[in-house]
């Protein structure tokens, strides 16, 4: 796991400590969060490729035995570390913010400060 995806794991945990999550839904709620992370990632990065690119990648994939590490060898083909933290940072920001946008009404002022606060931190 990156360095980035390892600190959105860490921030997730602190932020569902602060709103008093249930425990036994914690790491279930941060292992969906970040693979929703990595496949949103993906996805952009595969249609951001130029259209030979894509055409390459749609005949090579589906004869992959492993798909999962044939897509990452062929992005790091085609992409700087730094652009893949990039797309990674921003998802990971767009989808941390929906989920804490679709529970805040579930949350008191207390806790929203806290997670804005722990939000603002990370997320600078």
């Amino acid at each position: 796991m990156s360095k980035l995806l390892n600190d959105l794991k860490g921030i997730l945990r602190q932020i569902l400590d602060s709103i008093e999550f249930p425990d036994e839904q914690k790491d279930a709620t941060i292992v969906s969060i970040i693979s929703l992370v990595n496949e949103y990632s993906l996805i952009r990065l595969l249609i951001r490729l130029d259209e030979d690119s894509q055409v390459e990648f749609k005949s090579l994939v589906k004869d992959q035995s492993d798909q999962t590490k044939f897509i990452l060898d062929f992005l790091k083909k085609h992409y700087k570390k730094t652009e893949v933290d990039k797309i990674l940072s921003e998802e990971a920001r767009k989808l941390v913010y929906e989920y804490m946008q679709e529970i805040a009404p579930l949350m008191s002022d207390e806790e929203k400060d806290k997670v804005r606060e722990l939000l603002e931190k990370y997320f600078q």
